[in-house]
């Protein structure tokens, strides 16, 4: 049996189908009436990967923005020459 985390992982690593990535998992986050934040998490992170290969780049980085944001975990800051990481503000 295939799990929609299952499918994405395919799409995603073996075809790179990041718009089907996102169908698969929204999907399946609206059937569990949005309570699973890791799907939330990596749907803008297939998100961010379609707007990058499109070249949207404004759309992907705001797309891993809300990704690093809705995750909790640190993000990195480019302050000085090296990036470093901070934990991300509490929303």
């Amino acid at each position: 049996m295939s799990t929609p985390l299952l499918q994405y992982t395919l799409l995603f690593e073996c075809h790179a189908d990041y718009f089907e990535c996102h169908e698969v998992l929204e999907e399946a986050w609206q059937d569990g009436g949005r309570q699973d934040l890791g799907y939330a998490v990596l749907i803008q992170y297939a998100v961010a990967h379609y707007h990058a290969r499109r070249g949207n780049m404004a759309g992907a980085k705001r797309a891993s923005r809300r990704s690093s944001r809705s995750s909790g975990w640190p993000r990195p800051s480019s302050r000085g020459t090296a990036s470093t990481w901070r934990r991300s503000p509490e929303t």
